[in-house]
C-alpha cells in the first residue's frame, strides 16, 4: 500500500509539473489546461544496483501541439514512443523527432524540452531516479 501511495504522489508532481511548468509563457502561447498530456503510472520500484536510487515507469498520452517547459530530471530518462511522435530538444543541440517505435535517452540533468507535432503522441518512460527527488525540476530561461 505505502508503494501505491508513493507512486500516486509521484505521478501527481508530474501532472502538476506539465500543468504548471507553463507559468513562464505568455498567454498566448500557453495551451488550455484541457490539452495538458495524460500521465498514467506503471510502475515504481527500488533500482537494486543502487538503494540510493529507484526506477519509475509512466505512460504519457500527450495531445497534439503541446511542448513541456525546459526541465531536467535527478536521474536517466529512457523514452519509446509507442504512438505519433515526440520531438526532442537538448539544450544547445538541434530538435529530433522521435517516431513510433523509436527511442531515446536523456542522461540525468540535462537540460531539455519536449513536444508534439500537430498530432497527439503516446510514449513510454522509463525514469532511473534519486530516491526522494522530484521527478521534474523546471529550468528557467
Amino acid at each position: 500500500m505505502k508503494g501505491r501511495v508513493e507512486f500516486a504522489a509521484v505521478s501527481a508532481a508530474l501532472l502538476l509539473f506539465l500543468t504548471f511548468a507553463h507559468v513562464g509563457m505568455s498567454r498566448a502561447q500557453q495551451p488550455p489546461a484541457a490539452q495538458q498530456p495524460k500521465i498514467t503510472p506503471i510502475a515504481k520500484a527500488p533500482f537494486t544496483a543502487d538503494a540510493t536510487k529507484e526506477t519509475v515507469i509512466i505512460r504519457a498520452d500527450w495531445p497534439a501541439n503541446f511542448s513541456s517547459a525546459w526541465h531536467t530530471h535527478p536521474g536517466d530518462e529512457y523514452g519509446v514512443v509507442l504512438e505519433g511522435s515526440i520531438i526532442s530538444q537538448i539544450e544547445g543541440q538541434e530538435p529530433k523527432t522521435i517516431t513510433a517505435g523509436q527511442s531515446y535517452h536523456n542522461p540525468a540533468g540535462v537540460v531539455h524540452i519536449a513536444k508534439t507535432g500537430d498530432q497527439p503522441a503516446a510514449s513510454i518512460h522509463v525514469f532511473v531516479l534519486e530516491k526522494g527527488k522530484p521527478l521534474m525540476q523546471p529550468v528557467t530561461k
